[in-house]
């Protein structure tokens, strides 16, 4: 199965979404655990409820914008914010890059 998320470079991203590879690139704002994911998504009025348990593509529509979260069955529980374009993407590390994965 193809990795789903990719550490490229600083704050560069492969994104599989479906069968399209997807390029992320912008400001890792914030390091964050799959906890404080989970209590933001919570807070999320509008938009897929995603699971957790199993690898997903989510977006949410909040006070703070669009939110875009990714995440994969390899997911290490280590979180990025990435601010792009006026967008927030809340990326979760697979466990083979987690040392790229910093502020």
């Amino acid at each position: 199965m193809p990795r789903r998320v990719s550490v490229v470079g600083p704050g560069v991203f492969e994104v599989l979404v479906g069968v399209r590879r997807v390029r992320i690139s912008g400001r890792v704002a914030k390091v964050l655990s799959t906890r404080d994911v989970i209590l933001l998504m919570d807070f999320c009025p509008v938009g897929w409820r995603v699971s957790f348990d199993y690898s997903f593509y989510g977006i949410c529509f909040s006070d703070a914008g669009r939110v875009t979260v990714v995440s994969t069955l390899g997911c290490s529980g280590v979180w990025l914010m990435i601010e792009s374009d006026g967008r927030k993407y809340f990326v979760c590390c697979e466990e083979g890059d987690r040392e790229k994965c910093h502020v």
